[in-house]
C-alpha cells in the first residue's frame, strides 16, 4: 500500500501546477444520483469485464485443472488467512482501486496519449504496463489483468472520469481476495 501510496504522491507532484488530482479523476459528484450513476457503471462495467475476462480465460485454456492450479499457487502467498488479514486486503483493495486508477489511466494513459498524439495508443500502452506491473502473478494472469486494464482504460476514456473505475477495481480485488480466502 505504501508503495502505490507513494506513488500516487508523485503523480500529484507532477501534475499539481497543471491539474488538479480532483478534475484527473474527473471532478466532484454535482448529486447523489450521480454518485449512483457511477455505481451503476462501476456494476455493469464490471460484468462485462468478468464475461470478457472468462472468454479471454477460455482462449488461454485457463480452463483446464493444471494451468488453473498452477495460477492459483502462484498467487496463493496472497491468500488472506484471518479475519485481520481480509480486513487488510480490503484496505490494499481500496487502495489499488483508488491508486491505480490514477497511475494507470488517470496518469500513464494520458502521457503515452499526448506522446503518441492517439488516445487509443494511450489507452494500449497504459494496458501493457498494468499487465507488466503485474509480473507476480505470472505471465497468464499478467495478459489477463493486461486485458483488464484495457478495459478500465476504455472506461476512463469513454466516462472521461476514473470514478466508476475506481469503484468497480475496488470491488473486484475485494472480491478476489474474499473469493481466496473462502478456496483455502
Amino acid at each position: 500500500m505504501g508503495c502505490e501510496w507513494l506513488m500516487t504522491g508523485i503523480v500529484w507532484l507532477g501534475i499539481r501546477k497543471r491539474i488538479r488530482l480532483r478534475d484527473l479523476i474527473g471532478g466532484r459528484w454535482a448529486s447523489v444520483e450521480d454518485f449512483f450513476l457511477d455505481v451503476v457503471f462501476a456494476g455493469s462495467f464490471w460484468g462485462c469485464a468478468m464475461f470478457v475476462l472468462g472468454v479471454a480465460a477460455l482462449l488461454m485454456h485457463v480452463d483446464q485443472a493444471s494451468r488453473f492450479e498452477s495460477m492459483r499457487k502462484q498467487v496463493g502467498f496472497l491468500r488472506p488467512d484471518s479475519t485481520l488479514e481480509l480486513a487488510v486486503w480490503y484496505c490494499v483493495s481500496a487502495t489499488a482501486g483508488f491508486c491505480e486508477e490514477i497511475i494507470f489511466r488517470g496518469y500513464l494513459q494520458q502521457q503515452f496519449a499526448a506522446f503518441a498524439n492517439s488516445t487509443l495508443v494511450g489507452v494500449l500502452l497504459s494496458a501493457i504496463v498494468f499487465g507488466a506491473s503485474h509480473g507476480y502473478e505470472g505471465i497468464t494472469s499478467m495478459i489477463l489483468l493486461a486485458i483488464f486494464g484495457l478495459l478500465f482504460g476504455l472506461l476512463a476514456w469513454w466516462r472521461k472520469s476514473l470514478r466508476a473505475g475506481m469503484m468497480a477495481h475496488a470491488w473486484h480485488d475485494a472480491l478476489v481476495g474474499t473469493l481466496l480466502r473462502a478456496l483455502k
